[in-house]
């Protein structure tokens, strides 16, 4: 029979007190944090460069974009702007339900490029008219920003999809991550406004 003997190794925790907890941080995580406090040196990177970086790495991975119909972008009022609205259209000559989709990227990252090929899938296969918003993205436009831009596309759609082959009397509202929050805030947004405009909710 075989014994293997087993070394315990404990760590030094150095205790950090303050008025409410007393938590031990790890001695190795303690000396890399003084460390990083003492550094001159603080790497920073560009806004635009990430975006630009987060946005190739989600375009990257797309597949070939599925043939349509028809896809037209439309400029639309919001507060002292325009913004984009996409709309795809899968099908001739017949009224469809439609699909207001909101894009993710964490609120700053993102547009409605980057999820071209997805809302052209969903648009194919679901046979639905997507409407696809691009709003204004965060930190230069700070919260509700892009709330209310997403609000002011779906007052725009309702009234408006109908020149597009949409069924206003159909819309339902789906959202991709950071999309997908801004969707739930904006159904209880048109909830509280009185403006239930939407069959379903997909996030």
């Amino acid at each position: 029979m075989c014994m293997v003997e087993k070394k315990i190794i404990r760590r030094k925790t150095i205790p950090i007190r303050n008025d409410t907890m007393n938590t031990p941080i790890d001695a190795d995580l303690l000396n890399y944090l003084h460390q990083q406090a003492n550094s001159k040196e603080i790497q920073e990177k560009e806004l635009n460069a990430i975006r630009k970086n987060i946005n190739l790495n989600l375009i990257k991975y797309n597949d070939l974009p599925p043939s349509l119909v028809s896809v037209n972008d439309v400029l639309i009022p919001a507060e002292k702007e325009r913004i984009r609205v996409r709309i795809y259209n899968p099908s001739e000559n017949q009224t469809l339900p439609v699909l207001i989709f909101i894009h993710g990227g964490g609120w700053f990252a993102g547009n409605i490029d980057t999820h071209d090929v997805f809302c052209r899938k969903i648009a194919k296969f679901a046979k639905c008219l997507i409407a696809s918003v691009d709003y204004r993205l965060a930190p230069e436009n700070k919260f509700p920003t892009a709330l209310e831009d997403c609000c002011e596309a779906c007052s725009w759609v309702k009234k408006h999809i109908k020149d597009y082959s949409g069924d206003p009397s159909n819309i339902a509202l789906c959202g991709d991550s950071s999309g997908g929050n801004l969707a739930a805030a904006l159904s209880h947004m048109l909830i509280v406004k009185e403006l239930p405009i939407f069959k379903f909710q997909f996030l």
